[in-house]
């Protein structure tokens, strides 16, 4: 009886303990089962969701690699009729950029070229940017054109995404002119920017017997025409383009000429270009550029 009183106290604790420890490793095991479970379900909803989606017809877009090069190969004279589109943009572009997206209307309403026209009016119409290229996108590619007439719609594309971004004129004329290769763009300087010299006799004629228009002027004036080509040279390397077009504007004509004179052609018709934006300028700013001008001629009269 000793035996056995002793025995089943201890049985007692050895089944609590089981169970103690049966509990533990029930749970343990519940949490690994639910994990496995978990994990198998995401497996299973990604593996769905992949096949789904390899399923589901994916739109196309416009991608300027090899096989597009091959199909839109074309003769230099169809490359030549090219060119004409790009001068046309470029001269949308500055329309834009000087007046306004709304002062594009016209242009939009008698645009030969669908796409164009098409693009134009989308931009004038405040459409979202992204939205305007994929409705051209989705033009050229149901199309399935190849040689001119698919360069001559990537042209467009490009041409109208620069207009509505804002792009330079500068800088959306060297991308577009890319789609034509190097050749092009000689020929392109040529045909449609020799003019531009014309442009720039035009304006020293015009302006001439042009007085300064301000006091800050007319104090430009009497120092710029008291230098010798050598420190003008110098002058015009230290100054911004963008501060030295807003100074010009408000200078007499003879201290202007002095200053294109000494400026590469390439340089002084890129000056005329900036003029065309600075027709809002405003009095203070023009002064503060004239202000920046003159310190920087006082620094170089130190030196």
């Amino acid at each position: 009886m000793k035996y056995t009183y002793y025995y089943i106290p201890n049985l007692g604790r050895m089944q609590g303990k089981i169970r103690s420890r049966w509990g533990e490793l029930k749970k343990v095991s519940d949490l690994s089962i639910s994990r496995y479970l978990l994990r198998n379900s995401m497996i299973c909803g990604i593996l769905t969701v992949m096949v789904c989606l390899s399923w589901y017809p994916q739109k196309e877009c416009m991608e300027y690699n090899w096989r597009f090069s091959q199909k839109s190969k074309c003769g230099d004279e169809q490359k030549r009729e090219c060119l004409k589109l790009v001068s046309e943009l470029i001269d949308l572009s500055k329309v834009a950029r000087r007046n306004g997206l709304l002062s594009l209307v016209p242009y939009a309403e008698k645009s030969t070229s669908f796409l164009l026209r098409k693009g134009l009016q989308l931009v004038v119409d405040g459409v979202n940017p992204q939205v305007t290229r994929e409705v051209l996108e989705s033009y050229i590619l149901s199309g399935d054109y190849s040689g001119k007439e698919l360069l001559e719609r990537c042209i467009i594309l490009e041409g109208v995404a620069a207009i509505q971004k804002g792009l330079h004129p500068k800088v959306a004329k060297e991308f577009l002119l890319s789609f034509l290769g190097e050749e092009s763009y000689a020929v392109f300087e040529k045909e449609f920017e020799d003019g531009r010299k014309d442009t720039l006799e035009m304006y020293l004629q015009k302006i001439e017997a042009v007085p300064a228009s301000s006091s800050k002027g007319s104090q430009l004036d009497q120092i710029i025409l008291k230098l010798n080509n050598d420190e003008i040279e110098k002058f015009l390397m230290e100054i911004n383009t963008g501060d030295l077009a807003k100074a010009i504007k408000g200078m007499g004509g003879q201290a202007q000429i002095r200053l294109f004179n000494n400026l590469s052609q390439k340089a002084a018709n890129a000056l005329i270009e900036i003029f065309d934006d600075l027709d809002s300028l405003d009095e203070s700013e023009m002064e503060e550029s004239q202000e920046t001008a003159m310190d920087i001629l006082s620094d170089l009269d130190r030196s």
